[in-house]
């Protein structure tokens, strides 16, 4: 049956009116209530609701403000009448409000709008209602007779009531999300979970445990109406044969954190199990740093939207393509361990939390997947050997971690600039060298080594200065007369100096070849192989050199002609003596810069099968030990009467020592010293230099 709780408002206008020239006209009514108590609630099956009693009921009113302007705080404390000025009002009447669950502790709620008028009376009629939600339990002795015996807990925001075996009172809660679970009650197992979120004031949940004969999974059916909500949990007698969905790691035990070095991959595979098929599987994200990087706070395998599809492959997380209905499913993490990041310098937790539920509606929601990452353990170093003038090799080593998780970056002393490099090469699985490129000539600058959060500590080194030969365009000459000329005949004897005056980086073998300085001295018997010629690529000068024939002795006469002595024209850095027939080189000059390359322009024109060479030679020298460092050589017979360029490559057989001295030598001749008068002189291979230059990329 229903019964209703109405609250009767009289209210009567009384008009009291005085007037003069100055007064205001005041208009104001009489109030009267009459309270009765009827109510509009949900029908009950168990028992019927008693007579409500409204004297404790609370009445307040209120301006269109929703300023309190009259407070009864029971129904027995109100007048039999009392004034208001007209206007628009607001009545409240509720009970006393309940906020924690209980049993048999409704909560009545009224309200409505009314006027005050001139000359008018005004009735109202207000009903109040439940404003919790009610919720009973019942279990068919069919039911009982198969499971046993059980007990139920019905729990929201408002609190948790526990219906035995035979309970008939209604709970009262809050208008809110509820969750029923059902126990067995000798083991205490839970055997059911289900939760209603669409809870309204007013609703009467009406649980009833029913055995089924279907072999299935349980059925609930929800009768909604208006108020009324039936919810039948029809269970089959199977159940009781099916175990409990679990949760559990694959070679991995879930009750401990998996330790992982960052940039590192392991197995990470969770099986899920459910004898009664899945129904729902959830996994909730727990972690701080995930939820800021864009996670969702949980993902339902069961219902994944294109999105959800997406994200999973993103992060290389894999899975099976069915999972409703399977009674067993693995969710592998390993393609997604590599990508998550230690803290600096501190272990990082990422914590994922499974929600299974079968179709039985049990359900495991006790186990996580707990990944501890740690820091990975690198250092950086680097040998002195390994800073050149625009590159350096950088040393890794990675004790603990990936290396395509480091990253190397270097800055220029001054600048504030940090650039990088991923480039390495591997010397061993924990050694590794990235090469640094484009760096400026003779500076300092700065280098660590980053993965993800952490660094290593920074070194500095400074790089080699991009130095080039003395005299090298071969602008700078002078000559010494050794000999001058006499008024008999006697030519003036020149040797050529390949530096300005003063200088000594460059030298040739003229002192030789201008041995012959005594009587009879001419050109054909004393001359300089090395001068400097107007025939320039660039500039003013270059440098010619020339196989010649000289010495005391040598005559001019033609094919007839004798030639004492050959030697082949030589420009060289180092220093050059001769005397008594016995000649001394000693060749190079302090020189702390590798280069790479080393170039020029050169014209040659041999005589028979003759060949030039070009060389080039860098060395370490410590304290009496000299460690050749690299040593080039170009070599051509090819004629060339326009001025070609040659590129000597230097490539180091020694990358760990730095460089101390350097020096190049250029021959005319190498394979045959031979001549023949040239304008009387003899002459053979002559090759013209200009241009020299260093690279160093």
């Amino acid at each position: 049956m229903r019964k209703f709780l109405h609250l009767k408002v009289l209210l009567l206008m009384l008009l009291s009116i005085s007037c003069s020239k100055k007064d205001e006209v005041l208009r104001k009514g009489t109030v009267s209530l009459s309270l009765n108590a009827n109510s509009n609630v949900t029908v009950v099956h168990f028992r019927q609701a008693s007579s409500i009693n409204v004297s404790s009921f609370s009445i307040n009113i209120f301006d269109n403000n929703d300023k309190l302007v009259k407070e009864f705080p029971s129904y027995k404390d109100f007048p039999d009448q009392f004034y208001l000025n007209q206007g628009t009002y607001k009545l409240v009447a509720q009970s006393s409000p309940v906020t924690t669950a209980a049993f048999s502790s409704p909560y009545y709620y009224g309200t409505t709008d009314f006027k005050v008028t001139d000359l008018k009376s005004t009735k109202i009629d207000l009903t109040c209602v439940i404003a919790n939600i009610k919720a009973s339990v019942k279990y068919t002795s069919d039911f009982i007779d198969i499971f046993g015996e059980v007990y139920t807990e019905i729990e929201n925001k408002s609190g948790k009531l526990t219906f035995e075996n035979g309970e008939l009172k209604e709970g009262y809660f809050s208008p809110d999300p509820i969750t029923i679970k059902l126990y067995k009650k000798a083991t205490k197992k839970l055997l059911i979970s289900r939760t209603f979120n669409d809870v309204k004031p007013k609703d009467f949940y009406r649980f009833t445990f029913e055995p089924s004969k279907a072999t299935g999974g349980i059925s609930v059916v929800v009768d909604e109406t208006v108020i009324d909500k039936n919810v039948e949990f029809r269970i089959p007698e199977k159940w009781l044969e099916v175990n409990t969905p679990t949760v559990q790691g694959v070679g991995i035990d879930l009750a401990q954190e998996q330790e992982i070095v960052e940039g590192n991959t392991k197995q990470t595979v969770v099986k899920i199990k459910a004898e009664g098929g899945i129904k729902s599987l959830k996994v909730f994200v727990k972690s701080a740093n995930l939820l800021n990087e864009g996670w969702p706070d949980a993902i339902n395998f069961t219902q994944l939207s294109q999105s959800d599809i997406d994200f999973l492959l993103d992060k290389g997380i894999s899975y099976p393509t069915v999972i409703n209905g399977a009674n067993e499913v693995e969710i592998d993490f390993s393609g997604f361990i590599n990508s998550l990041e230690a803290g600096q310098g501190v272990e990082d937790i990422f914590s994922f939390g499974f929600d299974v539920e079968d179709n039985f509606y049990q359900r495991d929601a006790t186990k996580s997947l707990n990944l501890k990452i740690i820091p990975a353990q690198f250092t950086v170093n680097l040998d002195e050997g390994d800073v050149w003038v625009a590159k350096a090799t950088i040393n890794v080593t990675i004790t603990e971690g990936n290396k395509d998780f480091v990253t190397v970056f270097y800055q220029e002393k001054g600048k504030s600039v940090w650039l990088k490099s991923k480039s390495y090469t591997t010397l061993n699985n924990k050694d590794y060298t990235y090469l640094l490129t484009g760096l400026s000539s003779n500076k300092e600058y700065r280098v660590k080594a980053v993965y993800n959060k952490n660094s290593s500590s920074e070194l500095t080194f400074k790089t080699e200065e991009e130095r080039q030969l003395p005299n090298a365009k071969m602008e700078d000459w002078y000559y010494d007369v050794v000999a001058p000329s006499h008024w008999i005949g006697y030519a003036e004897i020149r040797k050529y100096i390949p530096n300005s005056r003063g200088q000594s980086n460059w030298s040739t073998v003229n002192e030789k070849t201008t041995e012959h300085r005594g009587s009879f001295r001419y050109n054909y018997n004393s001359l300089s192989g090395t001068y400097n010629s107007s025939d320039s690529y660039k500039g003013s000068n270059a440098a010619e050199i020339v196989t010649v024939g000289f010495g005391s002795g040598t005559t001019n006469a033609g094919g007839a002609s004798i030639v004492k002595k050959r030697a082949s024209g030589q420009l060289f850095i180092g220093s050059y003596s001769y005397s008594g027939g016995s000649e001394s080189f000693n060749y190079g000059m302090p020189f702390t810069s590798r280069p790479t390359s080393f170039k020029g322009y050169y014209k040659y024109s041999p005589y028979g099968n003759d060949e030039f060479s070009v060389e080039i030679v860098i060395e370490n020298r410590d304290n009496g030990t000299v460690t050749e460092l690299a040593r080039e050589q170009y070599i051509s017979g090819s004629k060339q009467e326009s001025y070609t360029q040659f590129s000597i490559p230097i490539n180091y057989s020694n990358t760990t020592l730095k460089a101390t001295h350097m020096y190049v030598v250029i021959k005319s001749s190498i394979k045959s010293l031979d001549t023949r008068v040239v304008n009387g002189k003899h002459l053979g291979s002559t090759l013209l230099v200009d241009e020299l230059s260093l690279n160093y990329n």
